[in-house]
């Protein structure tokens, strides 16, 4: 799947499904009740006149970086919005990547001013594994029957490109294209890694 396909398919999901669809998708990913003080936000947000669309790529966008939403983020964006009439998808995806770069270049400016190494800081951060990237490594495990270390790599190769974080469609996307050539050790899967990112994450802007 390439870039443009990977955009349309998830602007289809963002157009086809409810917010509250959007929150129990993901915590089925990670194996976690869906939080009811989650769906009571979706509820008030469709309620201030946000579109359904909308706030699905707010959502999203919101569980690349934790488990639950951070409610006074999600208030704030969606409170921008509103005043600024944002109503499409491709609109609120703007948005995002304009705060998202906004974010990195804070990060980078707070470590510099703390005197922090980021490669450093970074390394140390995405070697470490919490429950929820357990559980997510277990998911894939049963559901493409891949080997352990093939998970693990997945995992590994999220953090490195996005920040620490885990992005579960971006990884659920490189779990598919891994298990078309069912690697089995960590040089085979590093190597069909390196292939996927030159094709279809460089172009975003990453390496």
């Amino acid at each position: 799947m390439d870039k443009e396909d990977d955009s349309k398919v998830f602007i289809e999901m963002c157009e086809t499904l409810r917010p509250a669809d959007i929150l129990r998708e993901y915590a089925e990913i990670i194996n976690v009740p869906v939080s009811n003080n989650d769906l009571k936000l979706a509820k008030r947000l469709q309620e201030s006149g946000l579109k359904d669309n909308v706030i699905n790529v707010l959502f999203d966008f919101a569980l690349r970086f934790s488990d639950r939403l951070n409610h006074k983020f999600v208030e704030r964006i969606a409170s921008n919005w509103l005043k600024k009439e944002v109503i499409s998808t491709e609109q609120a995806m703007d948005f995002l990547r304009e705060e998202h770069k906004r974010y990195l270049e804070l990060k980078i400016r707070k470590d510099q001013i703390n005197k922090v190494k980021p490669a450093a800081a970074k390394k140390k951060h995405i070697n470490e594994f919490n429950m929820y990237d357990l559980r997510y490594m277990e998911k894939l495990r049963e559901t493409y029957d891949m080997e352990a270390i093939v998970s693990r790599e997945i995992i590994l190769y999220s953090k490195r490109i996005n920040n620490g974080l885990l992005v579960y469609w971006f990884m659920d996307r490189l779990a598919e294209y891994l298990a078309g050539y069912n690697p089995v050790n960590e040089e085979s899967t590093r190597t069909l890694i390196d292939t996927f990112h030159e094709k279809y994450v460089v172009g975003f802007g990453k390496r």
